[in-house]
């Protein structure tokens, strides 16, 4: 993690605030300007017990066991439409696929929840002068990160949604 990250920001009450009161704003990701950020895609390439977990583990931040596992059943139950997907390889790909599925709209769930902080790497990029500074009218505030880089090293996923 670099030592300093940057914020570039139009004049106005946000910034201010982020000077005065050390605020930082989180973006919903549904306003951003690009449509792919915060979409993730994600190529499978671990096997069903493995996503079947993870489906599990996203969907007990939000419901009890019982309810997770229910959910999960359902989908084992849907892929039987195809076969079991213990014996049919197609069935336990079509299960793989409603997995994938339901993971991606559990990330997606988790973005429409929470902001997302922007911060560039270096404070001086005429493109993002441009974009996100009002068009080199702005300002662009420094961070420090030595205290959140130790804590990275001590768990690099303390940084991530929901971790």
């Amino acid at each position: 993690m670099p030592n300093k990250l940057y914020k570039y920001r139009a004049f106005g009450v946000r910034a201010l605030r982020s000077l005065t009161e050390a605020e930082v704003h989180y973006a919903q990701p549904r306003t951003f300007n690009d449509p792919l950020d915060c979409d993730p895609t994600f190529d499978v390439d671990v096997g069903r017990a493995t996503l079947e977990k993870l489906l599990y583990r996203m969907l007990m931040r939000r419901m009890d066991g019982p309810e997770a596992a229910k959910e999960v059943g359902h989908l084992r139950y849907m892929s039987s439409e195809v076969g079991s997907y213990e014996t049919n390889k197609d069935a336990e790909a079509y299960l793989i696929r409603l997995l994938a599925r339901d993971i991606k709209d559990e990330l997606d769930h988790e973005f429409a929840q929470r902001g997302v902080l922007s911060l560039s790497a270096t404070w001086s990029s005429a493109l993002m002068w441009s974009h996100y500074a009002d068009e080199h009218r702005g300002i662009c505030v420094e961070y420090e990160t030595s205290d959140c880089a130790a804590a990275w090293k001590k768990d690099p996923l303390s940084g991530v949604i929901g971790a």
